[in-house]
Parts: C-alpha cells; sequence; structure tokens
C-alpha cells in the first residue's frame, strides 16, 4: 500500500536547533520524555490521532542540520511555526509517498520551504478524492515548474522532483547517508491527550 510520510529538515547548528525543538515541546504544558538513542526509524508508526506523540530528531551524516520525523500523519507542522517564533531557522517540510504497509491511505505530496525570514513557498498535489494541485509563495528558481501543468494532475509534483528540490537545499534523501547519524538522535514523546 502506498502512503505519504513527512520529514522536517531544519538547517543551522545541531545544539541550537534541539535546544529550540526542547523550548517549543514544553511551551505546550506536556510532560515530556526526552532520550539520546541510536536512529531508528519506523515509517510504519505513523497514525491519524496518537495517544503518545512521539518525534526524533537525527542529524544525517550527509547534512548540515537536523532532520525530524514524528508519528502524527500530517508530519507536525505546528512544531515547525512554533519553533519559528522561539528562533528563525531555513525549514523544509517534505512529504513523500512510501510502499508501506499501514493502517491509512493518504495520497499527497508536498514540497514546504521556509527561509530564514520567514518566507514560504509551498506546493502540493493531493487526491481529495479527486487529484489537486496547489502551489502558494514565491517559485524558487530550482524547481521544475514546466511539470505543474502536466495533464495528469498527480504527476505535476512527483517524489524525485521533492527529491530534486531538496538536493537543491542540500538535503540529499536519496543517499544512505542520510539515514544514518554518527550521533545519537534525540527522541520526545508526550500524551496527546
Amino acid at each position: 500500500m502506498i502512503d505519504n510520510r513527512y520529514f522536517t529538515l531544519i538547517k543551522g547548528d545541531r545544539e541550537e536547533i534541539l535546544s529550540a525543538v526542547h523550548e517549543a515541546l514544553i511551551s505546550y504544558g506536556k510532560k515530556l520524555i526526552s532520550y539520546n538513542a541510536l536512529l531508528n526509524l519506523d515509517l510504519a508508526d505513523v497514525h491519524h490521532n496518537p495517544v503518545v506523540l512521539k518525534c526524533q530528531l537525527w542529524t544525517p551524516d550527509n547534512s548540515e542540520g537536523v532532520a525530524c520525523f514524528g508519528n502524527l500523519e500530517d508530519g507536525m507542522p505546528f512544531l515547525v511555526y512554533r519553533l519559528m517564533k522561539i528562533r528563525p531557522f531555513e525549514i523544509t517540510r517534505v512529504s513523500l509517498e512510501f510502499d508501506i504497509d499501514c493502517e491509512f491511505n493518504y495520497a499527497m505530496r508536498v514540497f514546504h520551504h521556509i527561509d530564514i525570514d520567514g518566507n514560504e513557498r509551498y506546493v502540493r498535489v493531493m487526491q481529495d478524492p479527486k487529484w489537486d494541485f496547489w502551489e502558494q509563495g514565491e517559485r524558487l528558481p530550482f524547481e521544475q515548474v514546466d511539470k505543474y501543468s502536466e495533464r495528469f494532475i498527480k504527476k505535476r509534483l512527483t517524489n524525485e522532483m521533492i527529491l530534486d528540490y531538496a538536493l537543491a537545499l542540500g538535503w540529499d534523501l536519496r543517499s544512505p547517508y542520510f539515514w544514518k547519524s554518527s550521533t545519537d538522535a534525540r527522541y520526545y514523546e508526550w500524551s496527546n491527550r
């Protein structure tokens, strides 16, 4: 079954990012469990409304920044906006399709970039129930805009395009080194109730 998974890519110094993420999460007033451990991504552990919210942050061996993966199906956009209020970072959120066993099937691909000044670019295709294409913000120079007029709407933004866009911003998600970290990942868990 095909389903989408969100990843948040935050450029900057690891310690500054982890400190700001911690501050953002505690600002919700929830009791947090935080620990460091080896990176262990479970792409199947994503839910519509989990009892316990989880996110893990790691420093990919091939990038200058921190990647984040959460177990909420929308990728936890609330964390990004709270983080930007604490300290401006360059943040890129991508939603890619994966062939995995999952509890729901939600066809959507997203490229969402926020620069250090807070300018946003958002491009999305999704099936609800028909395919829909939507974009907002100023187009970035590396975008493959000729594809945005494809006859088949679902082809207007593909996984490959999103991976190309991320690469143009310094994030090579195609490389196995993106999915490895020489340092422990930081894990957070808190109640969703």
